[in-house]
């Protein structure tokens, strides 16, 4: 798909549809990684109405959408800015039909823009075996930093930790 789309922050009125295209994601990306059922679990305990709308206008937080030219929603980024200097970005999800249009990499750089001055640094975490994000966040200039281990990933995959400066992200062209 190509096409023009806005980033712009979530709204209150996005979050049922944000929660539908998150869940969705999560089946397309994690199914194959962890099975259906254990994707379904964590995702249907994680991804609430109050995640999403505690996040909106949460100056702690970072909640953008991209929208297309009807306002659909064909991207999510969402996190919290943590008292260390971090701002962990918890997930970066595109409808996949607009892969490789830039949306993922317009996200970020939005992100890192609105964290700037409260945040030095973004952080997220991957799994093993999800190597299409993993090669994506190379490309936008992360590095891994450490694999972090079964603990802190999902039904027994390694989560890997990656990490790319604000002021890099906020400037990058690069993904």
């Amino acid at each position: 798909m190509t096409g023009q789309f806005t980033i712009r922050p979530t709204r209150a009125d996005d979050v049922g549809e944000v929660m539908a295209f998150i869940k969705a994601s999560w089946a397309r990306t994690y199914d194959g990684l962890i099975g259906a059922a254990a994707q379904r679990e964590i995702s249907d305990a994680k991804h609430v109405p109050e995640l999403f709308a505690g996040e909106i206008g949460n100056r702690g937080a970072v909640s953008i959408v991209a929208a297309d030219t009807q306002d659909r929603i064909v991207g999510h980024l969402g996190g919290e800015v943590l008292g260390d200097g971090c701002c962990f970005i918890d997930r970066v999800h595109v409808d996949p039909a607009w892969w490789g249009t830039g949306i993922a990499a317009a996200l970020i750089r939005n992100a890192a823009s609105e964290v700037a001055g409260r945040a030095d640094r973004l952080e997220l975490t991957v799994l093993e075996g999800n190597d299409r994000a993993i090669a994506f966040y190379v490309k936008a200039g992360f590095e891994a930093v450490a694999n972090l281990g079964a603990a802190h990933g999902l039904a027994g995959k390694s989560a890997i930790l990656m990490r790319l400066p604000v002021l890099a992200a906020a400037t990058s062209r690069r993904a």
